[in-house]
């Protein structure tokens, strides 16, 4: 049934860059294929508090179905049936929200899908040629960016490949649809350890709009890596990650800075300009993340983010980050995890890697050797009464020097061994009449 599911799926996603394809060669019809920055802004918000608190986005090691979106190779990280929605305010008016779920259908594949939107909704419309101070509005309306995202992924022997597909809609004064395809990389050593890269725009961000006008985003390339260390002193483990800006475009990668120079043309810029974050998780579930959008001494509390979480019992997880900016308002994110784990629902440790299910070592029907149960009392068998036996008047002395002698312990070549006499209960004592009639027998000689 997997291996089905897992052909199906595979067909697909080799028939979206031909639909792409498709969409671009009717770009004649319209009034051409323009290139642009931004078609869909859900597609640089990315999912969830925690890579937000830790300002890198694909690199680190996933939880939870955020990862549909972020980094869709990581979706193997995760064991479980996993859902997650978060809720952001960024710069006092706009809104993104999300919904993720996450299904590791076989050992080393995993499926995802994703729902969000980024707007700015009741905005005051004025008549034309009013001055909107003074003027009350006519109208509200809203803009807003949409996103449908289904990923997949596989794992072969630490390498691990992601896929997502991303159909995009905009609604501004006319509406607008497109795609993106996007490709991931990643090889994981000792478990703690990997390097990683992402292609955004592998199938590149194309959007037609009702006028007729189309527009695409060019693809680029993201480097990435991440560790982790054990700190068994402080009851936790320490993650560091790290995240380069895009490689190939001359794009202003600095939040602070004017500057659009290539990774080869100035190594130095590209550096200081990428991302770095780190995650305590303590053993009882408490997180502490910190990140740098990029190396600047000049600001550096507007780059600079900072966010908290808590996981219950690997149940239900609430993440929260606090993200500045050098010149708007600061952005606030919340985000809720839930693996469910209902007694007949096996949500929790679905997926086994390359290993059967565990069985318990004894099943219901036998008791374990501790149990000291009723029924482990009725199997013990109680010990031999011991009944007196009257001897002959003639051999009368013979038990009582061979009880009052010590056992041999079989030190000899010719002695054997004698093995010690269990305890026995206490003799009970004789009878009357036995004793009697020993007496009269006496006394007739």
């Amino acid at each position: 049934m997997s291996a089905t599911i897992s052909t199906h799926i595979r067909i697909c996603f080799l028939l979206f860059p031909v639909l792409v394809a498709t969409q671009v060669s009717h770009a004649g019809e319209f009034d051409g294929l323009n290139e642009a920055s931004g078609v869909n802004l859900t597609l640089d918000e990315g999912f969830g508090a925690r890579q937000s608190a830790m300002a890198v986005a694909f690199p680190a090691f996933q939880r939870d179905a955020d990862a549909v979106a972020n980094a869709p190779a990581f979706m193997n990280d995760v064991d479980d049936f996993n859902f997650s929605t978060s809720h952001v305010e960024k710069f006092g008016e706009a809104k993104f929200d999300h919904f993720a779920f996450l299904f590791p259908f076989e050992a080393n594949s995993t499926l995802g899908l994703g729902l969000s939107r980024y707007g700015v909704s009741d905005i005051d419309l004025s008549p034309e040629g009013t001055n909107p101070s003074f003027a009350s509005p006519s109208e509200v309306f809203s803009l807003a960016d949409y996103q449908l995202v289904g990923a997949f992924a596989r794992r072969w022997r630490g390498f691990d490949l992601g896929l997502n597909m991303n159909f995009l809609y905009r609604h501004l004064d006319q509406d607008g649809i497109g795609m993106r395809a996007d490709g991931m990389a990643a090889y994981t050593w000792d478990g703690r350890y990997r390097v990683s890269t992402l292609m955004r725009g592998l199938v590149p961000s194309t959007v037609s709009w009702e006028s007729g006008y189309a527009e695409y985003e060019a693809p680029e390339m993201y480097l990435g890596g991440a560790a982790r260390f054990p700190a068994p002193y402080f009851y936790g483990t320490l993650e560091a990650a790290w995240q380069s800006e895009g490689m190939f475009h001359r794009t202003a990668r600095s939040a602070v800075e004017l500057n659009a120079d290539r990774a080869w043309d100035e190594p130095g810029r590209f550096l200081k300009s990428s991302n770095l974050g780190a995650e305590f998780l303590f053993d009882f579930g408490l997180a502490v993340r910190v990140g740098l959008n990029e190396f600047s001494s000049e600001s550096f509390a507007s780059v600079s983010t900072l966010g908290i979480g808590y996981n219950w019992r690997h149940v239900l997880g609430l993440d929260y980050a606090f993200i500045p900016h050098p010149d708007q308002l600061s952005s606030h994110h919340l985000s809720l995890q839930f693996t469910p784990t209902f007694p007949k629902f096996k949500g929790r440790d679905f997926r086994y890697r390359n290993s059967p299910r565990p069985q318990p070592a004894f099943t219901p029907a036998e008791p374990r050797p501790d149990a000291t149960g009723p029924e482990q009392e009725e199997e013990t068998p109680e010990p031999e009464s011991v009944n007196p036996v009257i001897p002959a008047p003639g051999a009368a002395e013979a038990p009582a020097k061979a009880a009052s002698q010590p056992a041999q312990t079989g030190s000899g070549p010719d002695q054997q061994e004698i093995a010690p006499a269990k305890p026995a209960l206490p003799p009970k004592p004789a009878q009357a009449e036995p004793a009697e009639l020993i007496e009269t027998d006496e006394e007739g000689q």
